[in-house]
């Protein structure tokens, strides 16, 4: 026989519920949700979340039941139970949001590195390429220059010719790999 209990104090309903009424906490249930429901979605603006907050808190509320100390009335504990559930909930939302913000900058930062990676090895195959067609003298100054890192004075020494030719040189091969990049 189901008998309503909606004439029953909290402190009633609670004695009730522990011992394992169901229809006290049906009752319980029925009281607070929507008041609970309201307070949720306003401090997260989720319907969502807040049912689901609720929803938790009656669960975890039926199944510690046999256990629970109540030293406030029952709408206190219920409104301050939700309270920390919904603070839960956002600390916990951000700490996911910094995580995955963290990680989609590394993916960020690593996406980006690998493309240069890639980007810098094609340009470099795409320089060596046409420095392969420049003119023996004019490659030679480009590649003592690029490769091996000589100044133009070295250069100049190491092929027994003029400061002036070197820089004629370079500036020949950089004006028609310029020409090349561009028309790539």
């Amino acid at each position: 026989m189901i008998t309503s209990l909606n004439h029953h104090s909290e402190s009633e309903l609670i004695a009730l519920m522990k011992q394992g009424r169901r229809e006290a906490f049906n009752e319980i249930y029925g009281r607070y949700w929507l008041k609970l429901y309201i307070a949720a979605v306003k401090r997260l603006r989720s319907k969502d979340d807040a049912k689901d907050i609720v929803q938790d808190l009656f669960i975890s509320l039926w199944t510690k039941r046999e256990t629970l100390i109540i030293n406030s009335s029952l709408s206190c504990y219920l409104f301050t139970a939700i309270k920390y559930k919904v603070i839960n909930h956002i600390q916990s939302n951000i700490v996911k949001r910094n995580y995955l913000d963290s990680l989609n900058d590394a993916l960020r930062d690593y996406d980006n590195s690998t493309h240069e990676i890639i980007s810098k090895n094609d340009l470099e195959v795409f320089i060596n390429l046409k420095v392969e067609h420049l003119s023996p003298k004019v490659k030679e100054v480009f590649e003592l220059s690029r490769k091996e890192n000589l100044s133009i004075n070295e250069i100049a020494e190491k092929l027994h010719t003029s400061d002036q030719t070197v820089k004629n040189q370079l500036s020949k091969a950089l004006k028609i790999l310029k020409i090349h990049l561009a028309n790539a």
